[in-house]
């Protein structure tokens, strides 16, 4: 994939497989504290962002060299991510406890473009705390390291501009399970979220972002390539960078899938078989039973339309427009799905059903939008299916 190059940026060199992204950690223990080191850390960082923060607390367990006791750690880095350290008190029962987290970021420079296999993210994790050593002076036990949230992907160039897969993916996206995702009360349909760039000069919206989620789960397919040039990454690449993300929210799908949510009970076997079982269930599936179902509608439409109508194809592109307003969903996806209604409705006459599909070809010439999108959600589905950790 080429990239048109600027010095100032990178060379895109993308392993296309299914991998772990960002993450939320929790369960890791503060033994000590150099509040010094920490407190010159923010100081010290050479243009790299940095937030810090430590507040006492003599009752806390963390204990500093005089005696002192830390109720809270912050730190905000811009290649780390955010740590944050707190002596909790309930003041119903009286219990007493440390709270700890670390939003983990992917990558030392902020580009998360590659994912991360299991053995590459169990090292991510140990330079961080490393470095937290180091640099801020906490050693940490992070032994028993947990997963509280965790965003699995799989990112690939697509053959095309990102732009000619809009309405494939709004298809799949408005496709997944209403009874997991919820429903729009409008239209009876799924309930989403799409994200659009605007070009008010040349009139026209860009989709970027699709999204469904539940209190557990959220999927999300975007368009990697202009995220990563909004973020001065790279510049425009020559074909599209597309994203599909999972983000697992709820730590009994972690439990069930990897036996327990250990940071250490991660495999590449397992990360690969929770990303194929969602994105089947979600994406394949229903795309497969949408198929079987627009095919029946479609017969039925163009039965009706060329019974009423000696010119049919008009009122017959009309009435698919409005279709899709209606219910959230297409009735003309793409001007090829035709083709094999045209063999279903010729097989008994014995007509040539191959010309019959040419002619209505032609007589599409508004329909331009309707060109090539079956095909594009054939690839991003046989794209990610090909993809191993």
């Amino acid at each position: 994939m080429s990239v048109q190059k600027n010095e100032n940026r990178q060379d895109l060199n993308l392993v296309e497989r299914i991998g772990i992204d960002r993450s939320v950690l929790c369960n890791f223990n503060v033994l000590e504290v150099d509040e010094k080191k920490f407190k010159n850390a923010a100081q010290n960082q050479f243009g790299e962002k940095v937030y810090s923060q430590i507040m006492h607390d003599d009752q806390s367990p963390i204990k500093l060299d005089d005696g002192r006791g830390v109720s809270k750690l912050v730190i905000k880095h811009s290649r780390i991510g955010k740590l944050m350290v707190s002596f909790e008190k309930n003041n119903l029962s009286g219990r007493e406890y440390i709270k700890s987290s670390l939003e983990l970021m992917v990558s030392e420079d902020a580009n998360n473009v590659q994912n991360l296999n299991s053995v590459e993210y169990q090292a991510r994790i140990s330079n961080v705390f490393k470095e937290l050593d180091e640099k801020f002076g906490l050693k940490i036990d992070y032994s028993s390291i947990r997963i509280k949230k965790l965003e699995i992907n799989a990112t690939f160039f697509l053959n095309e501009a990102y732009e000619k897969y809009r309405l494939p993916i709004l298809l799949l996206i408005r496709n997944v399970p209403v009874k997991r995702y919820g429903k729009n009360k409008e239209n009876n349909a799924v309930k989403y979220a799409a994200w659009y760039e605007a070009n008010a000069k040349l009139g026209e919206e860009k989709l970027e972002t699709a999204l469904v989620k539940n209190s557990s789960i959220e999927l999300k397919i975007y368009n990697k390539g202009k995220h990563l040039n909004d973020l001065g990454m790279i510049d425009a690449l020559d074909k599209g960078l597309m994203r599909v993300e999972y983000t697992i929210k709820d730590r009994r799908i972690l439990q069930n899938a990897f036996g327990d949510d250990l940071v250490t009970s991660l495999t590449d076997q397992k990360i690969n078989s929770l990303f194929r079982k969602y994105f089947n269930r979600d994406i394949v599936v229903p795309y497969q039973n949408w198929v079987c179902r627009n095919h029946e509608h479609l017969v039925n439409l163009t039965k009706k339309h060329r019974k009423l109508y000696q010119r049919w194809t008009s009122t017959f592109f009309r009435e698919c427009r409005q279709y899709e307003e209606l219910h959230g969903l297409p009735a003309l996806f793409d001007i090829e799905d035709m083709e094999s209604v045209f063999r279903e409705l010729e097989k008994k006459s014995g007509r040539n059903s191959a010309r019959k599909f040419a002619k209505f070809k032609d007589r599409a010439i508004f329909e331009a939008d309707l060109l090539g999108n079956t095909a594009r959600v054939k690839e991003i589905i046989s794209k990610i299916e090909g993809m191993y950790l």
